[in-house]
């Protein structure tokens, strides 16, 4: 059985927005209804974003987009590398530090929104960001999740919800890159006031390795699920875990299945599982051997179904750190234009190294990084990290009739994994799939190796009861003083091909906000 829905599903005809933040989703939807297209909308939303969600994303971050057009789809995967000078015998602890001048890799973002732009958009820099720079330089109100984070870290003085927050130094870097794009930012006074910082504190992040990094359009990675064709990002992304999962589920038939089952779940974790134990070997492809057509090919998927119906399946070594927080945005138009967006910091306030010049905040993506740089995904100067990141498109005749993304860590797959089987399988609408509880495998955040299987609080008693019997160590909800929900806030749009209409979810777990006109 369903879950009843907690919102209706919101429905449009001229364009969508699914945003993890409302201020974001406002700005989109104010630049579909002046002309823009989805592109457009997203890289003015991205911007908002970095102001209010400024603990989970940020100019000193990293942003992953697919961008469909009426004449296909490119996949940007906007990460930087490791500083070039960074070396293991820098770093006195026993793993990869957490927060500090030693876990920045180079931000990806603005490169992204520079390279998108140049691709894509119809407006430039200069109009899309003034939204995000009214908003830093004359602030904006404070709201419960935010007063929340801001209590758990010194990096920003305390601020209550309903008080006005502002950066000034931040409206600054933004109108630089407005008025001279990414050069600006990793060239100019930003990049220069960033290195001066970091090296002031033991940081080996040179000007040279921020002047170096280019994000270019890439061609994503596909399958065919059910006779309908699914794609997400390359790697570094771990988009192809995403698909993994699916390629093995689809030769299970689901017909006699129903949604919030045990049996659904048990073979949805064994999937999970199956998909995990592949992406050990996964690293930066310019450094490792291409293992994507390998890991989605029929042969694979058939050896792990062989294994799935024999109860062989094992939880397998954990995949690599997770972010706690990240945001997301899905946008779509009348014009055959759908993006999915997914920045982040990596951990909530990344690296917590705050530049006051420039108001910005850096990543702690090498947190990510094993120590030994001879394996695939280990720290060595030059090598970009593995990202959780990743967002998918589902497509009929090559136009996408179904776009999501989410936060999460390691559960993003495992959460665009519930949606996806909610809407394609069980024939939900968005809305509704979205709000569906959830399972995650193993919690996202950094370090956890336990597999425990946790459980939203709203499952059926009987499911819980099952899935205990089947052997799991299962947790109903999750810890008080966990760093953040590992559940998601997933952000869905589809679009009907008869009709063309719109139809945009926002998950109610945090502050995501759907709007369509």
């Amino acid at each position: 059985m369903s879950i009843e829905s907690r919102r209706p599903v919101v429905v449009g005809s001229h364009g969508m927005v699914s945003a993890g933040d409302s201020l974001a989703a406002a700005e989109a939807l104010r630049v579909l209804q002046t002309g823009g297209t989805a592109i457009d909308a997203a890289i003015a939303a991205s911007a908002v974003q970095c102001v209010v969600e400024l603990p989970w994303c940020g100019l000193g971050g990293d942003a992953f987009m697919l961008v469909a057009t009426p004449d296909g789809i490119r996949a940007f995967n906007g990460s930087g590398p490791a500083p070039a000078a960074i070396r293991s015998d820098l770093i006195t602890t026993p793993r990869a530090p957490r927060h500090g001048p030693l876990s920045v890799a180079v931000p990806g973002l603005v490169a992204t929104w520079d390279a998108v732009t140049r691709t894509f958009a119809t407006q430039p820099l200069s109009t899309l960001l003034d939204a995000a720079i009214s908003y830093a330089r004359e602030g904006f109100p404070v709201y419960p999740r935010l007063e929340h984070a801001f209590s758990k870290t010194a990096v920003f003085p305390r601020a209550g919800t309903g008080e006005r927050f502002g950066m000034p130094a931040l409206a600054d870097t933004l109108l630089d890159i407005a008025d001279g794009g990414a050069a600006a930012f990793y060239s100019g006074r930003a990049g220069q006031a960033i290195v001066e910082h970091l090296a002031e504190r033991g940081g080996v992040l040179s000007q040279k390795d921020l002047a170096e990094l280019q994000v270019v359009p890439e061609e994503p990675i596909r399958i065919t699920y059910r006779g309908r064709e699914i794609v997400s990002h390359p790697p570094v992304s771990l988009g192809c875990i995403l698909l993994e999962e699916l390629k093995i589920l689809e030769g299970f038939s689901l017909e006699d299945f129903e949604p919030c089952s045990a049996d659904l779940i048990n073979l949805l974790v064994a999937c999970k599982e199956a998909a995990f134990a592949d992406a050990n070997g996964l690293g930066d492809p310019a450094e490792t051997d291409n293992r994507v057509d390998w890991l989605l090919s029929s042969e694979r998927a058939e050896h792990w179904r062989y294994d799935i119906k024999r109860g062989l399946v094992k939880p397998p070594v954990t995949v690599g750190a997770g972010g706690s927080d990240t945001t997301s945005t899905v946008i779509a138009d009348a014009y055959g234009n759908v993006v999915t967006l997914i920045q982040s910091l990596f951990n909530e306030f990344g690296s917590r190294e705050l530049v006051p010049s420039c108001g910005v905040l850096l990543n702690d993506r090498l947190a990510n990084l094993s120590l030994d740089a001879e394996r695939p995904n280990g720290l060595r100067g030059g090598r970009r990290p593995l990202h959780t990141l990743n967002t998918y498109m589902v497509l009929d005749n090559g136009q996408a009739v179904l776009a999501g993304a989410t936060p999460g860590g390691r559960g993003q797959v495992q959460t665009n994994l519930q949606v996806l089987v909610n809407v394609l399988d069980f024939g939900m609408d968005v809305q509704t799939a979205v709000d569906q509880p959830r399972w995650i495998s193993g919690l996202p955040y950094r370090g956890e190796n336990d597999h425990t299987l946790y459980l939203e609080p709203w499952f059926p008693t009987e499911t819980v009861e099952a899935l205990r019997r089947a052997g799991h160590e299962v947790q109903v909800g999750v810890d008080e003083g966990a760093q953040a929900d590992p559940f998601g806030n997933c952000t869905v749009i589809a679009r009907a091909v008869e009709t063309g209409l719109f139809q945009g979810a926002a998950d109610a777990r945090r502050d995501a906000f759907a709007i369509g006109y």
